[in-house]
């Protein structure tokens, strides 16, 4: 599991760098293993006991201060490194920054900056998937890109980005790229519920035979 956690990371690492069109500004990584959830027949099931995870995201410089040219540009360098973007992802991110962002207000009046767009994502030839999100360097809210593990499991390496060093660029823009790879799993030894109901319980009366599932 070891080797599987370090090939990961390093596949992540290269994915990154080849998706980014600036220089490294803070690169995070999350690294846990959850536990299944378990509660058949009717609640919550996971076909797995453990699943462990590792997730790699990188902040980038950017050298324009224009959402829907960093939006196009990296729309386009995706295609070029062998990747094939979400095309209605980034054609909302696009659409939004023309309708709410140029205005600097959504259909409500609300404040809306490059910091409220979706962002857009990538499938790339290895079968993982990239995901990009544009934001503000005086704005980035690193709980918008980092999750925690949550209930029981395990984490083992979490390292949070580098806020200060981000919005030192202030008023410029970043990118922020993110990638991940499940890397370990131990599955349940049936990975589908039970197609009946377990039988229910006897009921046994004084002075009489007990009434019982089945006879």
């Amino acid at each position: 599991m070891v080797a599987a956690r370090a090939a990961a990371a390093a596949d992540e690492q290269d994915l990154l760098t080849a998706a980014a069109l600036g220089e490294p500004i803070s690169t995070s990584v999350q690294d846990t293993c959850a536990r299944g959830r378990y509660s058949a027949p009717w609640g919550p099931y996971d076909s797995y006991y453990w699943s462990c995870g590792h997730v790699t995201s990188r902040v980038v410089s950017s050298g324009t201060v224009d959402p829907a040219q960093l939006i196009s540009a990296y729309r386009a360098h995706l295609s070029v490194i062998g990747c094939k973007p979400d095309e209605a992802a980034f054609d909302t991110t696009a659409e939004y920054w023309e309708m709410y962002g140029i205005p600097g207000h959504n259909a409500n009046g609300e404040a809306y900056t490059v910091d409220n767009l979706p962002g857009g994502t990538a499938l790339c030839n290895d079968g993982r998937s990239i995901g990009v999100a544009f934001r503000s360097a005086a704005g980035f809210d690193t709980k918008t890109f980092f999750t925690y593990a949550e209930g029981d499991g395990e984490t083992i390496t979490n390292e949070p980005p580098d806020l200060a060093a981000i919005r030192a660029h202030a008023p410029g823009l970043v990118v922020v790229l993110n990638t991940g790879t499940g890397y370990h799993s131990v599955l349940r030894e049936e990975s589908k519920t039970p197609s009946t109901p377990e039988p229910g319980y006897c009921a046994c009366y004084s002075g009489s035979t007990c009434d019982c599932p089945g006879g």
